[in-house]
Order: structure tokens, then sequence, then C-alpha cells
């Protein structure tokens, strides 16, 4: 069965070549399946198409069968349950240590991806070859209103206040190979933890799209 974003692809003029890299997409989930197949949905949409989906589900309700819905839509699905609930930073560490693709992406249970976001993010990273890991801007969908977070590269600012949100980052998983982790110590901002170690590796680009969206649930 070829998936939507698959037909998408070869109608533009086979954009992408069939070796382009495999980009890892791990979803941490507990208890929210609702707002879980909405996440799957914005990763099926996608235009780029070398796609590996892990769903790493933090010992909550059972959503395998739901993940496997996705199979004809991505190159590759993996479903990790926990048995027990270990945290965030937990969760996203097994999902690193199950990553295949040359690239790895975030994406939360509550928040989405436009369509375009992963070939913005692959595209920008494979032009600059020097940089490993690159960001897009980030809708805010709050209740009163859409806002933009777009802010352009700054080390420096990156230690004081946040950049980006966990979604709009790609980064080169040969990171986690040097040494990037999320500290399990942590119950909240483990992902600026974690942007930092990357900061210490590399600079990020910032891309001109804003493509990750924020639901602040």
């Amino acid at each position: 069965m070829e998936s939507r974003a698959e037909s998408e692809s070869v109608s533009s003029g086979e954009r992408y070549r069939v070796d382009a890299p495999l980009v890892s997409v791990i979803i941490r989930t507990r208890d929210r399946p609702d707002l879980l197949q909405e996440a799957l949905e914005s990763v099926a949409l996608q235009s780029y198409p070398h796609i590996e989906l892990i769903v790493v589900n933090d010992g909550g309700q059972d959503v395998g069968a739901l993940v496997c819905r996705y199979e004809a839509c991505v190159s590759h699905v993996r479903y990790l349950s926990l048995e027990q609930n270990r945290g965030r930073p937990a969760a996203a560490n097994v999902g690193l240590d199950c990553a295949t693709g040359g690239y790895v992406v975030f994406l939360d249970d509550d928040d989405l991806f436009e369509a375009e976001h992963i070939a913005g993010l692959v595209e920008s990273l494979r032009e600059h070859p020097g940089a490993r890991a690159a960001y897009t801007g980030t809708r805010m969908a709050w209740a009163d209103g859409d806002r933009v977070w777009d802010i352009e590269y700054d080390p420096v600012r990156l230690r004081t206040f946040g950049l980006f949100a966990m979604h709009a980052v790609m980064f080169e998983r040969c990171l986690v190979e040097d040494g990037c982790r999320f500290d399990e110590r942590l119950n909240v901002h483990e992902d600026w933890d974690f942007w930092l170690q990357v900061a210490e590796r590399t600079d990020f680009v910032h891309v001109g799209q804003v493509t990750a969206v924020y639901r602040p649930f």
C-alpha cells in the first residue's frame, strides 16, 4: 500500500532519491491515545518518505494496535512498551538506543509536525555538512490564538533560555554515540539539558520555516 507521503514525493518529480537518509522519529507517550493518534497522523503525512517511527510507551495503556496502523505509511515502525513508568528522560533514552536512522527527531504525543517539517530539516543539514543539528520555528497553539517561537541561533542565549521546542530539532544520531544522553535524574527541562550537550559538540542551523506545532495540554 502506497502512503500519501510517498505519493506526494513521487508526484513532485522524485524530489528525494532512494538513498536519502533514514530519519528516526521518536514519540514518547503515556495514556493519551487520542493525542497520540494525531501525532502519528502528522508523521504519516510527511512529504519526506524515509522515516523510522519509534513509539515508546512509558508504562501506560497498551497502544500497540494503534501504532501498527501506520506500518504502511512509513518505512519502519517499532513499538516499545515499558512495564513501568520510568519518566520522560528514560523513555527518550530508550528511543535513542533503538534508533537506526542517520538523523533523529523527537515528537511527544501532544505535539505535531507540519507536512514539510522533516524534509526542510534534512535538506538544511545536507546543505550544511559542518553542522550536526538543525531546528525550525514553532507555532504555539495557545487557546487564545497562535504565536510563533522562532529565534536565531545564539549559543550564549541557549545557556540561559531555550531557543526551540524539542520537536523542532533534528540531529545526527552519531551525537548519541559521542555521549549525548538525557539525564534521567531530571524531572523538568531534560530536553534543554540534552541540547546543551549537543551544543558542546556542534552549532545548530536555524531553518527558515515554522513547521513544528506545540500544543500546551
